[in-house]
C-alpha cells in the first residue's frame, strides 16, 4: 500500500483507465450493404437522404454500431482501432461498457469455468454484481453462447454455480438462455448506447 511506503496514514484507491473509441475509429468500423438497382436509383435523385438513409439502415450490424450478432461470443468482440495509421483488430470490453452504460457500481467480478464433460462446451462465464442508479441489486452473466441442445445443462449449471448464493432483483445475461426471469443485454445495452442519439 502507498500509506505503507510512504509511511504516511492515508486511504488506498484503485483507478481504470479507459480507451474511448474514436470518431475515426467509428467510421473505420462502418460496414455497408449493397444496394440493389431501384433502390439505388431512386436514392441518387436525392442525394441528401441517401447519406441520412445509409447511415441509419444500411450500416446496421457494423462493429462500431453494435453488432448484436456478435454478443453470442462476447470475449471475442473486436473493432478495427487505428493507432499510428495502422487499422489492427482490438477487442472490445462489452463487460465493462455495459457495466458503465448501467451506471453499474460494481460490487464484485468473478469468472467461472464451465466443467468440461460430453455435451457442454467449456468456457468462462463472467458474473458481474452491483446496484444501479435506483439502488436495485444487479446481476449480469456474461458467457459464449451455447447451442440449443446445451441450453437446459447450462441452466441447471448456471443455477447452481454462477448464480448460488446471489441476491438480485434483475439478472442480464447476453443472447439466447433458459433462465427464467432473464433479461437480454443486447436491447438494454443498445437502447442505453444510442438514447438520445439522433
Amino acid at each position: 500500500m502507498i500509506a505503507d511506503i510512504l509511511g504516511e496514514p492515508g486511504q488506498s484507491h484503485m483507478f481504470q483507465y479507459i480507451r474511448l473509441e474514436s470518431y475515426e475509429d467509428t467510421l473505420n468500423n462502418l460496414r455497408f450493404r449493397p444496394l440493389d438497382g431501384p433502390l439505388l436509383e431512386a436514392l441518387d435523385a436525392l442525394p441528401d437522404y441517401r447519406l441520412h438513409y445509409m447511415l441509419d439502415y444500411e450500416t446496421g450490424g457494423s462493429p462500431s454500431l453494435l453488432d448484436a450478432a456478435q454478443f453470442d461470443r462476447p470475449f471475442a468482440y473486436q473493432l478495427a482501432i487505428t493507432r499510428h495509421d495502422v487499422a489492427e483488430p482490438r477487442a472490445a470490453d462489452l463487460v465493462t461498457t455495459f457495466n458503465f452504460l448501467l451506471g453499474l457500481r460494481v460490487r464484485a467480478i468473478r469468472t467461472f469455468q464451465k466443467p468440461q464433460k460430453p455435451g457442454f462446451s467449456p468456457a468462462p462465464v463472467v458474473r458481474v454484481t452491483g446496484e444501479d442508479p435506483a439502488g436495485r441489486r444487479v446481476c449480469v452473466l456474461w458467457r459464449d453462447v451455447p447451442p440449443l441442445a446445451e441450453m437446459e445443462a447450462e441452466r441447471a449449471w448456471l443455477q447452481g454455480e454462477a448464480l448460488a448464493g446471489v441476491a438480485y432483483d434483475l439478472l442480464y445475461i447476453n443472447g439466447e438462455s433458459a433462465l427464467p426471469g432473464s433479461l437480454a443485454i443486447e436491447p438494454e445495452f443498445k437502447r442505453l448506447m444510442f438514447e438520445g442519439v439522433r
